[in-house]
């Protein structure tokens, strides 16, 4: 790999991507779990990392669906008639 000026590569590293990547898609846990092999929610939550562009990501998904599903709230369509 040190053709590719990558230093410190290892095969393995790819799983990590595979896990944060599949999270951030917004693949279920359970189903990420079954595809990269994880057992059990240590090992994923070794390989899944969470970044503070995920956490505003899921911030903004919480509230959009909150404005379209809940009671009384009105949505944008609602409010531009």
């Amino acid at each position: 790999m040190s053709e590719a000026g990558v230093s410190g590569f290892r095969f393995h590293d790819l799983r990590h991507c595979a896990a944060t990547n599949l999270c951030r898609a917004g693949i279920d846990t359970t189903t990420a779990m079954q595809i990269v092999g994880h057992t059990s929610q240590q090992m994923w939550k070794r390989y899944n990392h969470i970044q503070e562009a995920d956490l505003t990501q899921a911030a903004i998904r919480l509230g959009k669906y909150l404005q379209e599903n809940t009671p009384g709230t009105l949505d944008q369509k609602s409010e531009s008639q």
